[in-house]
């Protein structure tokens, strides 16, 4: 793969999480020649501002930092807002109030993020490992679904996602079996069954994550909605 600097920002920026990123205008008046030097002269600018400017403030969305972050955002409410409310009327059980449901919904979003992303990397192994063993030349993906809105939604959507990943795996054994019989008999029906088993096994390490991570995402922008509408402004064109 050729490697560029348009492609890197934007493999940089797709891994951003909940950061804001300013492009500043740029002006050259001497002018470039063809699209691409255009693309890589603006592109080596605005990295180099970032770099310069904005960089301690978009490392805070890298990765699982975010999450860590905001976990540590919690921790501090928990202990700031009380003394912050007693030195300002002095009612200290109203602090401990404020500090107590701040350090419970940070704690609460920051680690359902964590488990989003720990079950995301176990489905890619799993999923890895599948295509591997599995005797079928492609693997039917799962269908794919919007960003839950609540809870309900990711119920809704990790039942459709169980049911139809054990249809589909229902009927690629029995299309083996069928298949084998037709063409070579008995023997090599029970093959193609027995073929069938390896990733018969493997299917709950990738439909669990899956499910998990419909729950979380559900479970997180219902008690976050602004994250729900962060995503959608992310990848809006």
């Amino acid at each position: 793969m050729i490697s560029n600097p348009v492609t890197n920002l934007l493999i940089g920026l797709a891994q951003l999480n909940c950061s804001e990123l300013r492009l500043k205008a740029l002006c050259y008046r001497q002018g470039l020649l063809g699209y691409s030097r255009l693309a890589e002269w603006v592109t080596l600018q605005w990295i180099n501002d970032i770099k310069t400017s904005q960089l301690p403030s978009i490392l805070g969305g890298v990765g699982p930092m975010h999450s860590f972050i905001q976990l540590f955002s919690g921790l501090m409410d928990l202990v700031y807002l009380p003394v912050q409310q007693y030195r300002e009327d002095g009612r200290i059980v109203k602090g401990l109030q404020r500090g107590a449901n701040s350090f419970t919904h940070s704690t609460a979003v920051s680690l359902l993020q964590l488990t989003g992303k720990l079950f995301s990397s176990i489905q890619c192994v799993a999923e890895v490992t599948y295509d591997l063993v599995s005797p079928s030349q492609h693997r039917k993906s799962s269908p794919s679904f919007q960003q839950p809105a609540d809870l309900r939604e990711g119920l809704v959507n990790a039942y459709q996602l169980v049911t139809t990943d054990i249809t589909t795996r229902a009927n690629c054994i029995q299309h083996a079996a069928v298949y084998n019989h037709s063409t070579k008999g008995i023997t090599s029906a029970v093959g193609g069954v027995l073929r069938e088993i390896p990733p018969t096994l493997l299917l709950p390490f990738i439909t669990l994550p899956k499910v998990v991570m419909q729950l979380t995402n559900g479970a997180q922008n219902h008690l976050k909605p602004s994250t729900l509408k962060e995503r959608e402004e992310k990848y809006r064109s």
